[in-house]
């Protein structure tokens, strides 16, 4: 299947993203600061509660990837691993939760090569692989173009065509009037 993938973030944890699949329709998620939401054309509108909105929030920090202390209590380098081909440091991550991500960066260039971890969704507790590749230079940043995750037997594919940095209206951070209906 194929389709089209927007995501928008902002500081401190402002997060929307938007997938339209073929034979699928638009899939909507979103965490506004304090509600995590989801429209769903399966599900329908949404609104995540417990370790789901744990997740969310974590996933909406925009400062997520830099691994802060606060987030992340305990980090360890572990080993030196053969990750997606390449040699990579494997660190250990624990969260403030107790649960642990692994973060593979690549010996070479120092870049993360990709992220195992958990993540809590409708259906439950489910275990993700994600490979970052193809680096290329958005403004001072490097930014993995090329993104693979694979999860309960189902791997994605998603190919960046653009990045843009500190382009992002606040409007877009609005939940849906389905979901606004939910929120008491």
């Amino acid at each position: 299947m194929n389709g089209t993938i927007e995501v928008f973030g902002a500081a401190p944890n402002l997060q929307v993203i938007k997938i339209v699949m073929g034979g699928i329709g638009e899939i909507t998620e979103g965490f506004d600061g304090s509600h995590g939401w989801s429209l769903n054309p399966v599900t329908g509108p949404t609104l995540k509660v417990g370790k789901e909105l744990d997740q969310v929030k974590l996933d909406a920090d925009f400062y997520s990837d830099l691994r802060d202390p606060k987030t992340y209590p305990e980090v360890k380098t572990l080993d030196k691993v053969t990750f997606d081909g390449r040699q990579c440091y494997k660190v250990a991550l624990t969260r403030v939760d107790g649960s642990q991500d692994v973060d593979y960066y690549d010996v070479e260039t120092g870049l993360r090569a990709g992220v195992e971890g958990t993540r809590e969704t409708q259906m439950g507790t489910i275990t993700q692989t994600s490979v970052e590749s193809s680096y290329k230079k958005v403004g001072k940043l490097l930014q993995p173009m090329q993104l693979t995750t694979k999860a309960m037997g189902v791997e994605q594919k998603i190919s960046l065509e653009t990045v843009e940095y500190d382009n992002v209206q606040p409007s877009v951070f609005e939940p849906p009037a389905a979901i606004k209906a939910l929120i008491k």
